[in-house]
């Protein structure tokens, strides 16, 4: 795993347990490195006590989202959302990136992502 870039943390209210997330910047298909943006793989990650739980976000076809700009937010409650902008296969909307939603399991996996927008 490269380094994590783009890091956003939230402490769950009455608790010392934190929730994460960042992205990993990826190396294009021709081996170049591609910079932040559509070929970032977003992660998310729970600490409870002294023990880390982490892993790449995939998508409902189990591949790993790329994203950009992660914010994690946890409600009084303990609920982790993470916002970002996601992005997808070329010649769809989210080509150029569009802003979506994945909460993050007590397990510290994200759920797969629902888009917040779609349009052109």
């Amino acid at each position: 795993m490269n380094a994590p870039e783009a890091p956003s943390i939230a402490l769950v209210p009455g608790s010392q347990d934190l929730y994460l997330a960042f992205i990993e910047r990826r190396k294009d298909p021709n081996g170049a490195d591609s910079g932040l943006g559509n070929n970032s793989v977003l992660w998310t990650a729970r600490r409870t006590g002294s023990s880390w739980q982490a892993s790449a976000v995939l998508d409902e076809k189990g591949e790993r989202v790329r994203a950009e700009g992660p914010q994690v937010s946890v409600s009084t409650g303990g609920e982790a959302l993470v916002a970002f902008r996601r992005f997808g296969p070329v010649g769809t909307n989210a080509e150029l990136g569009q802003l979506a939603l994945t909460k993050i399991a007590s397990n510290g996996a994200g759920s797969p992502p629902l888009y917040l927008t779609d349009e052109p």
